[in-house]
């Protein structure tokens, strides 16, 4: 009785680490589809990056981030910050 739960403690241990490994695996693949989602932008000239809210800044800084870091991410609170710093001098 003792060496089947020892048996299956195992078997749950390799099982979650597994999970983890995959999960690890996917968080990184995300990151490197959007990383070169990301290094598009940097082709786009600076009025048509201030078209959608950015700056050249905000997309190389993005893309200075840890490899396993989602860019777009950054982008998203970058252009959440230029806007509502816009409605603040407007007000």
């Amino acid at each position: 009785m003792t060496t089947t739960s020892v048996s299956l403690g195992r078997r749950r241990l390799f099982v979650a680490a597994g999970n983890r490994l995959v999960a690890r695996a996917w968080q990184l693949w995300r990151a490197l589809i959007a990383r070169k989602q990301v290094t598009t932008l940097l082709e786009a000239d600076d009025r048509m990056l201030a078209d959608i809210g950015l700056t050249r800044s905000d997309v190389i800084g993005s893309l200075q981030l840890p490899m396993d870091a989602d860019p777009s991410h950054h982008l998203i609170r970058a252009r959440a910050d230029h806007r509502s710093s816009r409605s603040r001098r407007t007000s």
